[in-house]
């Protein structure tokens, strides 16, 4: 079983193999698999923001696609879609895959492999973050290992992977397609959720 470091260490092999373009789709598709945690929050708290980050990502796809830039009041909405407070792990959650969408429109204009690593982890550091409230893993590195093997995080680990290996591939806007439309309503929390007192 292949632990969070093996995984980091590939994502960075990676990003230091492929165009730059293809690491950014693989950031993008990281995100999207973001995008439903992030309109199920809003839907519970009644934020008006639930389509923000989806827009985002569609002008990043379009950059991806066409290398049109996000415009202006793409980049300006950014900060209306962040929680007014963190009060919770949810929100916390929320507020980094905020972040995250911000790092995809840096990238859009100047490129960083760390951001593209740190978009990706998110996702992982989440999901373990979560487990830790709907499951009996307790906090600390000797129980990374059942973080590691726990199905949610196995199933994110594998589906980075395939994205990597596919995108090891020339750039192509049909593989773009391919990966987008592979993680569009993928939630990397599957039908989890925290508990109403976390």
């Amino acid at each position: 079983m292949p632990t969070l470091t093996d995984h980091l260490e590939s994502i960075a092999r990676f990003v230091g193999d492929v165009s730059e373009k293809n690491a950014v789709v693989f950031a993008a598709s990281c995100v999207e698999r973001q995008v439903p945690v992030y309109e199920r929050w809003c839907e519970e708290s009644g934020s008006p923001h639930r389509d923000g980050l989806r827009r985002i990502l569609d002008s990043v796809w379009g950059w991806i696609r066409e290398d049109e830039s996000p415009n202006n009041a793409i980049r300006q909405s950014i900060e209306e879609l962040l929680p007014e407070e963190v009060t919770d792990e949810m929100v916390g959650a929320v507020v980094d895959f905020v972040a995250g969408a911000d790092h995809l429109l840096t990238l859009t204009e100047s490129f960083s492999a760390d951001l593209v690593s740190a978009i990706s982890e998110t996702s992982i550091e989440k999901i373990s973050a979560l487990l830790y409230h709907i499951t009996d893993i307790e906090i600390g590195p000797e129980h990374f290992d059942r973080l590691d093997s726990h199905e949610l995080n196995v199933a994110e680990y594998a589906r980075q992977d395939v994205d990597m290996r596919d995108l090891r591939n020339p750039f192509s806007v049909e593989l773009a397609d391919k990966i987008r439309q592979r993680s569009m309503g993928v939630s990397i929390f599957g039908d989890d959720w925290y508990p109403d007192d976390a």
